[in-house]
């Protein structure tokens, strides 16, 4: 056995190895529309894995092409289960979690597992923290509070337990 410099002599070496960072899904409570007349509740999920913030056709409201842009490349994404997902629109949405109101670029799907995904884009523009055993995030500072002082935090589902709730054993 090798000598790993421990006091004693030797001892039997143990290696695990790392394949993949795990990636983690959050959910908040928030609404969201293309302007704030048409705002609707959703669970926008917090997606560390993905890229871009995409949202279903189904969480838009009935004229929400009078508010988007035709793509003239439409990019190549793939979901989790590495299927195309086929986006030919772009919409600007704003997002408000009942304190933080924010607007941002998403691009339209009609076949998305989720509502609605928030991206790294997004995360890393806005949120300064997850922090899952809390349950809460924080947002950087240059995001527009919307309710005076205290600053507010919302709160966090991970997806796991969301779906538990909303689909019960």
């Amino acid at each position: 056995m090798p000598d790993l410099g421990l006091p004693g002599g030797t001892r039997k070496r143990t290696v695990t190895r790392l394949l993949r960072r795990a990636l983690r899904l959050y959910e908040i409570a928030a609404t969201l529309g293309p302007c704030m007349r048409v705002m609707r509740s959703g669970l926008p999920v917090l997606d560390t894995g993905a890229g871009v913030n995409i949202v279903r056709t189904s969480v838009l409201p009935t004229n929400w092409m009078a508010y988007a842009e035709r793509l003239t490349t439409l990019p190549r994404i793939r979901d989790a289960n590495n299927n195309r997902l086929v986006t030919k629109y772009a919409i600007h949405l704003y997002a408000d979690t009942g304190g933080v109101s924010l607007c941002d670029g998403f691009l339209v799907s009609d076949h998305l597992s989720v509502p609605c995904i928030l991206g790294t884009e997004f995360i890393e523009q806005s949120i300064e923290a997850i922090l899952p055993r809390l349950r809460k995030i924080v947002w950087q500072e240059h995001v527009r509070c919307t309710e005076e002082l205290p600053r507010p935090t919302p709160n966090l589902l991970c997806l796991r337990q969301a779906l538990l709730w909303v689909f019960p054993h």
